[in-house]
């Protein structure tokens, strides 16, 4: 509440994000809530035992309990509302006065805080996404942390769709060179692995070096 009411002051506005304070503070405390809650809910599926010295829990296949699943949603859409309230706070104090102490050590706590809803964010739209059939599920395990806090964890298994999404999706042709591209004689594996598109042409082409004639194995005495 303190950082929420001091964005309002430092910025002379009624909104922030199209936000009145008390809207914004009623996000984040929402936010604060559901994450409570959810730690309690975790803990009637999962409780490690005290001599535990790495506690972990895994989703099998990437697969959460579906009484998670409306926790879940409304921590994603309460995450994404607060991220993009901070956001905007953090854009508007940006745009003051540099030389105002007091702005800078704003500025910089909003940072902060921005850091924090951006990763919220996108851990809480990586447990609600539908993972697809046929393709690699995402990862997602919780760990604890030695002062008994939860951590959350999601993660791709694949860079198939990362690439595909930034890389193939967006350029016309790619070269990549590697000794190991065709392992077991092909491009198959490679092209799972990294989410090649089924149109995708590719080609293995002879090295220039004359490896047979000019190569030398040599094995050292030990």
């Amino acid at each position: 509440q303190i950082l929420i009411a001091a964005a309002y002051r430092a910025v002379d506005k009624d909104k922030i994000g199209n936000l009145l304070p008390n809207e914004a503070i009623e996000v984040a405390a929402r936010v604060s809530k559901l994450l409570k809650a959810f730690h309690a809910e975790v803990e009637r599926v999962w409780k490690p035992e005290p001599g535990e010295r790495d506690p972990l829990w895994r989703a099998a296949n990437g697969k959460l309990p579906p009484q998670w699943g409306p926790a879940i949603e409304e921590l994603g859409e309460e995450t994404r509302a607060l991220f993009n309230w901070v956001h905007a706070a953090h854009s508007a104090i940006a745009k003051g006065k540099q030389d105002d102490a007091a702005r800078e050590r704003l500025q910089r706590s909003l940072g902060l805080a921005l850091e924090m809803a951006e990763q919220q964010h996108n851990l809480w739209s990586g447990w609600r996404r539908e993972d697809k059939e046929g393709q690699p599920p995402m990862a997602r395990w919780i760990t604890l942390s030695r002062d008994g806090d939860l951590i959350c964890h999601c993660s791709p298994v694949s860079a198939a769709q990362v690439l595909r999404t930034m890389i193939w999706n967006e350029v016309d042709s790619v070269v990549m060179t590697s000794a190991t591209l065709t392992g077991g004689g092909d491009f198959q594996a490679f092209a799972i692995d990294n989410g090649l598109p089924d149109h995708a042409e590719m080609a293995s082409l002879a090295s220039p070096f004359d490896l047979p004639n000019q190569a030398e194995l040599i094995v050292p005495n030990f």
